[in-house]
């Protein structure tokens, strides 16, 4: 490994931790940390299941180093009701809605520390987490104002139409067929 401790001219990035990371992320757990994480979190890391993770990289370095990872996050989005934090601030369960990003692993190796990175990428985790579980409330908004759309059509009295919905979460189409026109 390059050392760029005292060196200028590292030029760190953020990318999502990809499936190709599963050996250099597997090691440097391995290094960091003194729990034998399973293969199957690893797996379920590199393949996005559930849990949201981001990598740091070092683009300076030569090429065949220059996008292996250097720091990651790992993190998953839990609903606030059924952490923990209930019970330890007297949280409102009520609001069911909320959602918090509980952070599972953090690392950079050692010759890249106290430059920031871990910060970063709590930070980018975070607000990666808060998009994401943004976007999949508004698509289910949709989805829902989709689905009533959907009841009023299916009283037409034209010929033949199709109604397509591609915005489901599952990502399924979901066809409505009634008479008349087409609409997609």
């Amino acid at each position: 490994m390059v050392n760029p401790k005292g060196s200028s001219q590292s030029k760190i990035c953020y990318r999502p931790i990809r499936p190709s990371d599963f050996d250099v992320l597997e090691r440097i757990h391995g290094r960091l940390f003194p729990i034998r994480y399973e293969s199957t979190f690893f797996q379920d890391v590199v393949n996005g299941r559930d849990i949201v993770s981001w990598g740091a990289v070092d683009i300076s370095r030569p090429n065949d180093q220059s996008d292996e990872l250097i720091g990651f996050v790992t993190a998953r989005i839990v609903l606030a009701k059924e952490s923990e934090i209930v019970d330890l601030l007297g949280y409102d369960s009520a609001k069911s809605d909320q959602t918090l990003v509980y952070v599972l692993t953090l690392g950079v190796v050692e010759a890249y520390r106290s430059r920031g990175i871990g910060s970063s990428l709590v930070l980018l985790s975070a607000i990666v987490s808060y998009m994401k579980s943004g976007f999949k409330a508004v698509a289910a908004k949709l989805c829902k104002n989709e689905v009533r759309k959907i009841s009023r059509w299916e009283k037409c009295k034209e010929s033949h139409s199709l109604v397509s919905l591609s915005t489901i979460p599952n990502k399924r189409n979901v066809a409505v067929e009634c008479n008349g026109s087409e609409f997609v």
